[in-house]
């Protein structure tokens, strides 16, 4: 057997798996009708179990927060990324198609972005949405869905840390 290569095989293994976990889930909220330089919110959930909230100074809590999460926070939210993943283009035109049909009209021009970032290589996968919450309550859609519902499990898992970090 040839040593070299089983050593060079194991090492690229290792580099795979390290290289992987490394991808940082992030969540960003831009609030386009506030008129502050600041205005998103963006938190980040590394695989690790760590995570590090921005909020916006018009927010309560307002500042940069960091703190450890339940192990197993961070497999949880991937696997609800994996599965809410869609061509955003592809989003945004059956939405608009869909509320040119119901004549739907959302005035609420907020972006939810969701996205895997590599710390080396930037963003891997990036999913943006415009007025996630107001379309998923007008439109019966799964992606939507499942964004939706991705977007409100951010913010509860943001919102009991934060508030068990304020105790």
């Amino acid at each position: 057997m040839n040593t070299r290569f089983s050593i060079g095989i194991g090492a690229l293994l290792v580099l795979l798996s390290t290289g992987l976990a490394a991808e940082t889930l992030v969540y960003e909220r831009e609030y386009t009708l506030i008129a502050e330089a600041d205005n998103t919110l963006r938190i980040e959930l590394s695989p690790d179990d760590r995570m590090t909230i921005h909020r916006p100074a018009f927010m309560p809590y307002a500042g940069d927060h960091r703190m450890a999460v339940p192990g197993g926070t961070y497999r949880k939210f991937r696997a609800a990324f994996e599965a809410a993943r869609t061509d955003s283009l592809e989003l945004q035109r059956a939405v608009q198609e869909r509320a040119a049909e119901t004549l739907a009209v959302v005035t609420d021009p907020e972006f939810s972005r969701f996205a895997l970032v590599d710390p080396q290589r930037g963003p891997l996968e990036t999913v943006t949405v415009v007025s996630l919450e107001a379309w998923a309550q007008r439109i019966d859609d799964v992606r939507l869905d499942r964004l939706d519902r991705l977007e409100r499990d951010w913010f509860s898992l943001m919102n009991a840390e934060l508030q068990e970090a304020a105790r």
